[in-house]
């Protein structure tokens, strides 16, 4: 039943998108269901792809669905405000995670303004989001007599950004990358053209669809994953954890100054499995599921 409900939410989505591989929407959907597994990692996962591929599209319908918090772009200030009391407007709530409580899933719909901040604001955005993906977040403001803002839960990420992000690989990486990434297919640009030529807004079939799914997901079974999956992913991790440990050079001839010891595997073996069993939850087989992940 709930591999049918899948189904439909690919077929609603066909109707206004072009989206002839269906790997980006369970991806995300395996992320929206990772996320709401109860004491699993939490799951991070941003859609690179050149500008108009189709990579924000899609989210933009997630809104609607409970616990997700979505917005087109994000800031320090805007995760957890230390603003002064006396500052902050009648519709002021101390900031998204404050609206979050305990648990939700933000999704971002365009990341190039978060990138665009400079490598030194950029830097302390992520070191923010770090403590974020950790579970605990305390601030301190001088304003007031010294303010103390703090947050706890659980947040789930899922985010849209050109290449672009690739320039700030080694800043987001000194910091303890967090992120999975999905790197868009390339698809038909003529079919992309005509399809956007005779655009159809399926907004209400795409919630409903939408909706459907999540509440048939909340009444699955917890998924157990196979021991030989559980070797793969393990082995998955390692080799990712090397190969994408940024190198230090020379900002001037770009020679290698430095090749720090890659980071330890364990995080992202825990993130790659969270996501695999979401994505079975949703309705993918294991060996569906298992070559998205790969």
């Amino acid at each position: 039943m709930i591999r049918a409900a899948l189904d439909r939410v690919v077929e609603q989505y066909r109707v206004s998108l072009e989206i002839p591989d269906p790997s980006q929407i369970h991806a995300t959907l395996g992320t929206m269901a990772g996320n709401m597994g109860g004491d699993d990692k939490p799951i991070w996962l941003i859609f690179v792809g050149p500008p108009s591929s189709g990579k924000s599209d899609p989210l933009r319908y997630l809104a609607h669905l409970p616990s997700v918090h979505f917005a087109s772009e994000i800031t320090q200030g805007g995760l957890l405000s230390c603003s002064p009391t006396r500052g902050r407007g009648k519709q002021g709530n101390g900031g998204m995670l404050t609206s979050i409580g305990e648990f939700g899933i933000i999704v971002i719909s365009d990341l190039s303004p978060t990138l665009s901040l400079g490598d030194e604001r950029l830097g302390q955005f992520l070191s923010l989001m770090r403590e974020v993906y950790d579970g605990k977040v305390i601030r301190w403001g001088g304003q007031d007599g010294g303010m103390k803002r703090e947050w706890k839960g659980k947040v789930g990420f899922i985010a849209a950004s050109t290449g672009d992000i690739d320039r700030h690989h080694s800043v987001i990486n000194s910091l303890g990358d967090r992120y999975l990434y999905f790197r868009m297919p390339d698809g038909d640009i003529r079919a992309k053209m005509e399809r956007a030529r005779r655009r159809v807004d399926n907004k209400k079939g795409i919630e409903s669809a939408l909706s459907d799914l999540f509440s048939l997901l909340m009444a699955s079974e917890p998924v157990e994953l196979t021991e030989e999956n559980e070797k793969t992913l393990q082995e998955l991790a390692s080799f990712v954890a090397v190969a994408r440990t940024a190198v230090k050079r020379d900002p001037h001839n770009r020679k290698i100054d430095e090749t720090p010891k890659s980071e330890e595997p364990v995080r992202l073996y825990l993130s790659f499995r969270t996501l695999l069993k979401g994505m079975i939850r949703v309705g993918l087989t294991e060996a569906e599921a298992m070559a998205i992940t790969s």
